[in-house]
């Protein structure tokens, strides 16, 4: 691939911003439209028609680029323009058969067409292919008619690069993609280096979401015309389907810096790349000045509103997205909305809001595990313990998956709700599934000290036993072997085991010199 620099030179040179060294055809004017350089191209077109006024075909082509701007007035008068009096013969009159067909005149439609192909009896390919266009492109298509007199074409001029494309696109229209595909490569067969056949194919691929077929064939675009622009848009699209949200982002630069393309839509688009890329504050700027162009569009205020949150712009968020919700269509509302708004509520310490909008963002999208942990720990913090817990085992059953995690924080939930016996069932799981984790048998020692406030049962003894032998690292749980030594050392002193409490005081003593239990302990002791 050429630098891209070197890209966007070729590209200037290409695209008539350089002078031209010799006299612009309708050729230059269909590389502009592939190029989806439509002001260009119609200006083009028009000096050309302007040059040969009585040029059948240059009328027609003029007509079919208006048509396709949803100009048909204008078209029509192309059209008729392009006729003479004297014609029997002319390109224009299908023009005027399309016009007919979206006028609901099938008849009128096919004299038109039949003037022009002298009832199927000529023997100019363009004739059926321009009847073959109408057939595809009017209001009400009829692809079966345009596949037939697109190959009709093709009798006449097997090596019509036109025919070929257009042919595709009819199969394309009739959900043929196999053959669509088939004639697409046709185009490039005959043509050599024709990237816009390349192009449609890769976009075929992505539809059916073959993504390696269609990266080879914007690639092959690509190399063989580094100047041909959509692909580039196409490549930030399939990067984006990728999650390579970075490289959707490049794509998207080189896409705009070539096209020019300054249009609401496509500027949205690229903010929405740039925010998936992280790039927070380039996503504020670009929707900022996107505002500033319309701010009659609110859907503007979701990603702006969502960037201020990564950037822990809370109160800023908060507002664009209050913005949002008052003025949105409810059926533009998707998931993610109610995500960021329910975060945003929280940061801004409006905990019950936020846990109404994380319900409505699982009820409405596709599952996130995240989604219920959110919820689980803002339950957590506003003391709905028990609706924490449910949320942990709400997410359970629909991954159909639960970790120690899972349970270790049911088990939390449990525990300062008071439902102990639930505690102690959650941590056990947690030690059953991480027996080797200290940590599942010091919260089920807690749990047993709660259900044993006197410590004359020792419900606790086994757990804080096995939590003393697992816990190796006296520097990370200092202040939890303390706490399962103190127990121990007071069990055993109700027990009148004076050399086991006396062991388990010295520890505490060890860990902690100042200790006025372990101080008072050993000095009764002696």
């Amino acid at each position: 691939m050429l630098p891209f620099k070197n890209c966007v030179l070729i590209a200037l040179l290409f695209l008539g911003m350089a002078p031209a060294a010799t006299a612009q055809t309708w050729d230059d004017v269909q590389n502009l439209l592939w190029n989806e350089q439509n002001d260009k191209a119609k200006e083009t077109l028009k000096a050309l028609v302007a040059g040969n006024p009585a040029d059948a075909e240059l009328n027609y082509r003029m007509g079919n680029l208006l048509y396709s701007e949803g100009k048909k007035d204008s078209a029509r008068i192309y059209y008729n323009k392009g006729i003479k009096p004297e014609d029997k013969v002319n390109y224009n009159f299908a023009g005027l058969g399309k016009l007919a067909l979206d006028e609901g005149n099938t008849t009128a439609a096919i004299d038109y067409f039949n003037k022009l192909t002298v009832k199927d009896k000529t023997k100019d390919a363009k004739a059926f292919i321009f009847v073959g266009e109408a057939y595809l492109n009017a209001s009400k298509k009829q692809t079966d008619l345009a596949v037939t007199t697109f190959k009709k074409a093709l009798v006449l001029d097997k090596n019509s690069i036109e025919a070929y494309l257009l042919l595709g696109d009819a199969y394309l229209a009739s959900n043929n993609a196999g053959t669509a595909i088939t004639n697409y490569e046709f185009a490039y067969e005959k043509h050599g280096k024709l990237a816009v056949a390349y192009n449609n194919i890769g976009k075929i691929y992505i539809t059916s979401r073959n993504y390696n077929e269609a990266r080879e064939h914007f690639k092959k675009a690509n190399e063989i015309d580094p100047t041909f622009i959509p692909v580039y848009r196409e490549l930030a699209e399939l990067y984006h389907l990728a999650k390579q949200h970075e490289e959707a982002v490049k794509m998207m630069d080189q896409y705009l810096a070539l096209s020019g393309n300054n249009d609401l839509e496509t500027q949205s688009r690229y903010a929405s790349f740039v925010f998936l890329a992280k790039d927070y504050p380039k996503t504020i700027s670009l929707i900022e000045e996107l505002m500033r162009r319309d701010n009659s569009n609110v859907i503007w205020s979701r990603l702006i509103g969502y960037s201020y949150y990564e950037q822990g712009k809370y109160p800023e968020g908060l507002a664009q997205l209050e913005n949002f919700f008052a003025k949105v269509d409810t059926s533009k509302v998707i998931a993610s909305d109610y995500t960021y708004y329910a975060r945003l509520l929280s940061k801004t310490g409006k905990d019950s809001l936020a846990v109404d909008n994380f319900n409505k963002a699982i009820l409405e999208g596709e599952p996130e595990p995240e989604l219920y942990d959110e919820l689980a720990v803002l339950l957590m913090t506003q003391k709905r313990y028990f609706e924490s817990a449910e949320a942990y085992k709400q997410k359970m059953l629909v991954f159909g998956k639960s970790t120690s995690q899972d349970y270790f924080q049911i088990g939390r939930a449990y525990y300062y709700g008071a439902n102990y016996q639930g505690a102690d069932s959650a941590f056990a799981k947690v030690n059953e599934l991480q027996p080797t984790a200290a940590i599942g048998f010091l919260w089920r020692a807690r749990v047993a000290s709660q259900l044993d406030p006197e410590s004359t049962a020792g419900l606790a003894l086994p757990h804080y036993e096995k939590f003393v032998e697992l816990a190796v690292d006296a520097t990370k749980f200092k202040k939890e072997l303390i706490e399962a030594n103190s127990y121990l050392g007071y069990y055993y002193f109700l027990k009148k085991d004076n050399a086991k409490a006396k062991t388990a005081w010295l520890k505490v003593k060890e860990l902690d010199p100042a200790n006025a239990k372990a101080d008072e302990f050993l000095k009764n002791a002696k």
